[in-house]
Formats: structure tokens, C-alpha cells, sequence
């Protein structure tokens, strides 16, 4: 099985590289760097590519100072790259996993 672990630098991510370090799947770490999810067509290019048969995602704004002064930001990175992984997903029959935080808004401000 092969694994295409996106957020692999961040602090989930990181502790997801060590847990799946033993185990017999393919692991491909992925950052920012390689794969902005925010991005859709770059999301499919990097998904058609890989070819993966599980895609785990960490990737997400936490920072919550900055989510509250960047809402387009945070809504890019915590929704709108959710669902372009599950599209790109989708298409190549991928399964997809993806965290979040456990911060949650009332929408209230």
C-alpha cells in the first residue's frame, strides 16, 4: 500500500512518519513545498502522479491568532483544501484521511 502523507513537517505529521516508519506501506512525505492543497489543479497533478492508495492529511491552520486575523487563509487551508483532496481523491479512488483541529468556532465574531 502506498501512503502519501501530506503535512509531514508539522507537529501530526511528524508523528505520523515516526509511527508508520516500521510498518511495511510505502510512506511518501509531503509539505507545503512539494503541494499546496489549497491549489486544486496542483493537488490533482501531485495525486495523479503519486498515485497513492491512501491519502493521510495533517495539513491545516491551527495558529489561531492568525486564523482570526486571515479568515480567507484559514478557510483556503481548512475547507477548501479538505475537499480538494477528496476530489482528487475521488478521481483516482484514493482513500482520504484528514485531521483537523479541535478548535472550533461558534461563528459568532
Amino acid at each position: 500500500m502506498k501512503i502519501l502523507l501530506i503535512g509531514a513537517d508539522g507537529q501530526l505529521g511528524t508523528d505520523f512518519r515516526k509511527i508508520l516508519a516500521g510498518e511495511p506501506e510505502e510512506v511518501i512525505p509531503s509539505t507545503i513545498a512539494d503541494m499546496d492543497i489549497t491549489d486544486i489543479r496542483a493537488v490533482q497533478k501531485r495525486l495523479q502522479a503519486v498515485k497513492p492508495d491512501v491519502v493521510i492529511s495533517t495539513a491545516a491552520e491551527n495558529r489561531v491568532d492568525y486564523v482570526e486575523d486571515h479568515p480567507k487563509q484559514a478557510f483556503a487551508v481548512n475547507a477548501l483544501g479538505p475537499r480538494n483532496l477528496a476530489v482528487a481523491c475521488r478521481k483516482i479512488g484514493a482513500i482520504l484521511v484528514s485531521y483537523s483541529t479541535d478548535y472550533v468556532f461558534d461563528g459568532q465574531k
